[in-house]
């Protein structure tokens, strides 16, 4: 049903003598863990309506008419409901969009700007010479998104940045109890059986409403799944009306019994609409459907099915490939013909609408990279790559920031296993494409830090000190004209030469969960009250544009139970900030044995030794300068002495000396040239009695 349009459908009761479903049935969608495989178990998908063009209609304060297409260089990457009506296709360059519709609406993405670590629109077309698109505008508006599917629904599964699941069956239970009374009057008998069979549906007032398009033209309902699906499309209208009052955005929903059912209605009827599909519909319905739709049965792997099993010489022209495998292939024949029984019984369940899965909460990410390819001007001087590392610093850390909020807003009802944690890399990589597509890299660890603003600061360290590094190893045109290696120059500028680069990338990788204990910079300051990545979501959201607010919803309110609501995070609470948050304080064991078995002295002694560092105070305010940086720096001297002896100690949990971060070959071999050089200073030198050498 169009949340812009809505309109409903009365369901009849034609209930059967007795209902297929037990009383444990019902118990298992009180019960996240297990409700997915209940045959009551309802799913709901959700998914944006050409989602980057909405966010920019919306940014530039365009209405749903105007044909607005989101552009990347001289490509599209979504076209608006309105732009399609001109014949307006993702395949289309911008020429042949204008010349669809000379009134096209271009709307270029967000930039990087080389050198600038933070995004920014841009007026017209920039240059993809000297800019990097940025899909953080996107990121954010869909943490917004899943904000409301989180305050509305206990179980969500993020499945793409403009796409999620919802396990309704909690909510579908609380509202049985309260509808149906009758479902719960016997539970504390001393005769109740758990598989006893759940009484018939009620033959009048059962208060239904379909909020959908259902495959049936005869909307009657007959047991209690199709009750169950009536509920769970007023759920899946509720929360998509909620999206667009608050937000604006239009939305596609799906009702089924699993994941994959729920999406393909959610499909179907595009856009702003809502698809249900009742248990008793299902094979009818997946009969306008082929094989290959279905996810995981795509590509390869599904026309190797449909060339063993040759369904193109069934018979029935008109039949799809679902509904000839159904009609013609038993287990048995799917196994035989197909040499594989996991796919066979795969294929056996997926035509028949059987393919319970449960929701995931969250994928954990293994690596982040952010890359650049420099297309008919290679970078060739060291100031260029270096701007261009400040663009993957700053496009790495809203990365961060993005999972951050994932991580401390994810669903109630999750596992022990699952429950909020803030993860930072130990691992940092840099690649380098030179323009002979020759590709080289280095890559080093670093400690774990959890406030960006100083994590960000020690990537473009310590990225910087790797790109020169692979300089140095590299050719000796990598060098500057005046013989010094790379390692030693203090000033970047255009003027030192380098390689020719065709790309640059920067990743990473090997992400620890941090606890209540364990993380470097809990050592160095005392808490702060807000972290710092709530701030920048605070600021994101600031800079976004209010948008329209529509009617007032038609629908009724969704009405989640207390214990219900109080463990669901709170509505954009990644973005308001009202209250102030301590930051934890975070330590890793392994981190901790680390330091002590490379360092003698305690944290607590390096601590003490902190503010013995050279920075003196300029007398101006509380501005300082450090001799270190060779800079004035801003914040407060214990804050800015924090970060050096974070630095120091990345440096010596990696064998590194002060000029950057080395690989442990580096560091053998810089050890015996050291101890070279000793003995011939030893050898050839003197000290005069003032300390100098002669």
């Amino acid at each position: 049903m169009s949340v812009i349009n809505p309109a409903f459908k009365i369901p009849e009761s034609s209930p059967y003598d007795t209902s297929e479903f037990t009383f444990k049935d019902l118990a298992d969608i009180n019960d996240s863990h297990v409700a997915y495989k209940s045959p009551l178990a309802v799913i709901g998908h959700i998914d944006l309506n050409a989602f980057f063009a909405q966010v920019e209609q919306i940014r530039l304060g365009y209405t749903r008419d105007d044909p607005v297409v989101c552009v990347q260089w001289s490509s599209l990457i979504a076209v608006s409901y309105a732009a399609r009506k001109y014949g307006i296709g993702r395949l289309d360059s911008i020429k042949s969009a204008r010349a669809k519709c000379p009134n096209v609406i271009l709307a270029h993405a967000a930039v990087f700007k080389q050198g600038e670590s933070h995004w920014a629109y841009v007026d017209g077309l920039p240059s993809q010479i000297t800019h990097k698109v940025s899909l953080d505008p996107y990121r954010r508006e869909s943490r917004k998104i899943i904000s409301i599917f989180n305050q509305e629904c206990d179980l969500v599964e993020k499945a793409s940045v403009d796409e999620s699941y919802l396990d309704l069956g909690r909510l579908i239970y609380e509202r049985l109890y309260k509808d149906y009374p009758q479902l719960f009057e016997n539970l504390s008998s001393e005769s109740f059986k758990k598989d006893s069979k759940l009484p018939p549906i009620p033959k009048e007032h059962l208060n239904l409403k379909i909020y959908g398009i259902s495959e049936s033209e005869c909307y009657t309902v007959s047991d209690w799944d199709d009750v169950c699906m009536c509920i769970g499309s007023e759920i899946i209208y509720n929360v998509r009306q909620e999206v667009f009052k608050i937000l604006g955005y239009t939305t596609s929903g799906g009702v089924g019994r699993n994941k994959f059912i729920a999406k393909l209605a959610g499909g179907v009827y595009k856009p702003d609409n809502l698809g249900v599909v009742f248990n008793k519909n299902v094979e009818t319905f997946l009969n306008r459907f082929e094989l290959t739709d279905i996810g995981g049965m795509g590509g390869k792997t599904g026309e190797e099915v449909l060339y063993k099993l040759n369904v193109k010489d069934i018979a029935g022209e008109d039949k799809s490939s679902i509904t000839k495998i159904r009609d013609n292939f038993s287990l048995h024949d799917l196994k035989s013909d197909l040499k594989d029984d996991e796919i066979a019984e795969k294929v056996y369940n997926l035509v028949r609408g059987n393919q319970p899965k449960e929701l995931t909460l969250k994928v954990e990410v293994k690596s982040m990279m952010s890359r650049k390819n420099f297309p008919g001007k290679p970078v060739a001087n060291l100031k260029d790559a270096y701007d261009w590392i400040k663009v993957f610093v700053g496009d790495l850390k809203n990365r961060l920031i993005e999972s951050d909020d994932e991580s401390m807003n994810i669903s109630s009802s999750q596992y022990e296993k699952q429950r909020p944690t803030i993860r930072r890399p130990k691992t940092v990589s840099l690649h380098f494409g030179t323009t002979d597509y020759q590709s080289h890299s280095k890559q080093t660890t670093i400690a774990p830090m959890k406030d960006l603003e100083k994590f960000e600061e020690l990537l473009e360290v310590t990225a910087l000190r790797l790109l020169k590094e692979l300089l140095d190893s590299l050719s000796s045109n990598s060098k500057p004209s005046n013989g010094f290696k790379m390692k030693d120059v203090t000033e970047i500028t255009r003027n030192i030469k380098i390689i020719g680069s065709a790309n640059m990338s920067l990743t990473i990788s090997n992400f620890v969960k941090t606890s209540n204990n364990n993380l470097l910079d809990s050592f160095m300051a005392k808490p702060r009250s807000t972290d710092s990545h709530k701030k920048e979501l605070m600021a994101y959201t600031a800079k976004s544009p209010s948008p329209p607010v529509p009617g007032k919803q038609s629908g009724p309110k969704l009405n989640l139970s207390p214990s219900s609501r109080s463990q669901s995070p709170s509505i954009f609470s990644s973005f308001t900030g009202n209250k102030p948050t301590t930051e934890q304080n975070i330590t890793n064991k392994k981190f901790q044995s680390r330091i002590q078995e490379n360092d003698t002295n305690s944290i607590v002694e390096q601590l003490q030794k902190v503010h013995t560092r050279n920075v003196q105070l300029n007398g101006k305010g509380n501005s300082a300068y450090c001799e270190t940086c060779k800079k004035n720096i801003e914040e407060s001297v214990p804050e800015h002495t924090d970060f050096h002896v974070a630095l120091d100690l990345s440096k010596r949990l990696n064998g590194e000396d002060q000029d950057g971060p080395t690989t442990k070959r580096e560091s053998a071999q810089n050890k015996k040239t050291d101890s070279k050089r000793r003995k011939i200073n030893d050898k050839s030198q003197s000290r005069l009695p003032w300390g100098t050498k002669q």
